[in-house]
């Protein structure tokens, strides 16, 4: 069980990096004005462990991952956090998708990028 819940974190932890460089985050431009990157991001004030994916990970599953039926449920339950997920100077977008591919299970990719209005999430 404890190798189980390792391989989670670490999985969450790399899901983060990955995560922030998807995101666009500019480290370089941060680090020009003297910020380091986590320091220059505000922590989220939306608590997404808590929030009910089911939503999505009863619709959007293996093996194809169908576009229409993942981003439309994927839009609806950010759109339902839409202020949190769409503060990109905070680390709650990052934490959102960090949790709905914890909890689905679900490879880098399958969200983003093929379910992102613009620059936003929802």
């Amino acid at each position: 069980m404890a190798a189980v819940t390792n391989r989670r974190i670490f999985g969450l932890v790399c899901m983060l990096i990955a995560l922030q460089y998807l995101l666009c985050i500019d480290a370089e431009a941060d680090s020009i004005n003297g910020r380091h990157l986590l320091q220059a991001m505000e922590s989220c004030s939306t608590d997404f462990s808590k929030v009910d994916y089911s939503s999505v990970t009863s619709v959007c599953k293996q093996p194809d991952y169908d576009l229409n039926a993942c981003c439309s449920t994927f839009k609806n339950l950010a759109c339902a956090h839409q202020e949190a997920v769409n503060n990109f100077q905070s680390t709650c977008p990052i934490e959102f998708m960090a949790f709905l591919n914890m909890n689905g299970n679900y490879p880098n990719g399958v969200f983003v990028g093929r379910c992102k209005l613009g620059s936003s999430l929802c």
